[in-house]
């Protein structure tokens, strides 16, 4: 099984308000039923012709429409809504070239596969934001080959640790905070992202391979430490990370960004020690290889930063509460 870990943007909506434009900047094929269709759905309205436009509202009917029959949660209503959507609209005739997040995929997959192959996993990480939701939705219908039966929503990190078998679905893995330039916003989003990167390393076999050519492009340096933790944290287990650039339309593959690891042992003893506030008191350990990047050091202690949050949510129960004596 491979783990792809997908950043996702809303230039799969930008294509969905404008297809006949889309057609002509080779966004999507030359089918005019297709376009026309596309046209006449708006599917980049959904959640709002839904009433669900904002964050909560958008989670829940999302959370309604992906919930299976036999689920207390599944509603009838928004099921039906993204049933007749999926139907005129069509993913799984789509182009990869209609986003980043596909296109990326495709060269990754080989020539023509935009489609998740039925021993793989998908998770698409999400901004918490409607557009953000529904953008994934989209993308992730593409590489389900249009099934909704093989997409599910997390609707917060820690759901990935109960999630059932992930092979051959796409998990839509709402990360609150993601969509924020504060430093309290990127706190709460790294932690989600550690908590999600451990559910992954428990649950799930084989490369780790994250795709960040989509996405708030302020969060691909988290996405890039939430993978080196993951390198240092799986041993032997390949993971890299790929980003191209969405207007690249020749044969190229990805570029691989490289990715450092670090040794868990080392890891653990210097992040070991902070209280749930995030601030360690004096003495400090004589080990500090992650201070200005896991942590910062001031007169009153030492305090993580959003990267050694992400990363103690990552380690999970391998931390010690305690320093080592």
């Amino acid at each position: 099984m491979t783990v792809h870990i997908i950043s996702v943007g809303l230039s799969v909506l930008e294509v969905l308000a404008q297809p006949r434009i889309a057609r002509h900047k080779a966004k999507l094929d030359h089918d005019a039923d297709l376009i026309d269709d596309i046209a006449d759905a708006r599917p980049h309205e959904l959640l709002k012709d839904a009433g669900a436009d904002d964050r909560e509202a958008a989670c829940a009917w999302l959370a309604g429409a992906l919930a299976p029959l036999t689920d207390p949660a599944h509603d009838p209503a928004s099921s039906a809504a993204l049933l007749e959507a999926r139907s005129r609209i069509r993913p799984h005739r789509w182009s990869a070239r209609i986003s980043a997040e596909l296109l990326t995929f495709a060269r990754m997959a080989g020539p023509g596969q935009a489609r998740l192959d039925p021993a793989d996993t998908a998770v698409l990480v999400v901004s918490d934001t409607p557009d953000g939701l529904l953008a994934a939705l989209w993308n992730a219908l593409a590489l389900a080959g249009g099934d909704l039966t093989r997409v599910s929503l997390l609707a917060d990190p820690s759901d990935a640790l109960r999630m059932p078998d992930p092979a051959g679905r796409v998990l839509l893995a709402r990360i609150p905070g993601m969509d924020t330039s504060s430093d309290e916003g990127f706190h709460r989003a790294m932690h989600g992202l550690g908590v999600l990167g451990r559910a992954l390393y428990e649950r799930t076999d084989g490369p780790l391979e994250f795709h960040l050519s989509g996405g708030f492009k302020a969060s691909i340096p988290y996405l890039v430490a939430m993978a080196e933790g993951l390198r240092s944290l799986a041993g032997g287990r390949q993971v890299q990370a790929w980003v191209l650039h969405e207007d690249t339309l020749d044969s190229s593959r990805p570029i691989r960004i490289p990715l450092r690891r670090a040794v868990p042992e080392e890891v653990l003893f210097e992040l070991s020690g902070f209280d749930d506030t995030g601030r360690r008191p004096p003495p400090f350990p004589d080990q500090n290889l992650l201070e200005g990047y896991a942590y910062d050091t001031r007169p009153d202690g030492q305090y993580l930063t959003p990267f050694g949050s992400g990363l103690r949510a990552l380690f999970g129960d391998r931390l010690p509460q305690v320093l080592p004596s």
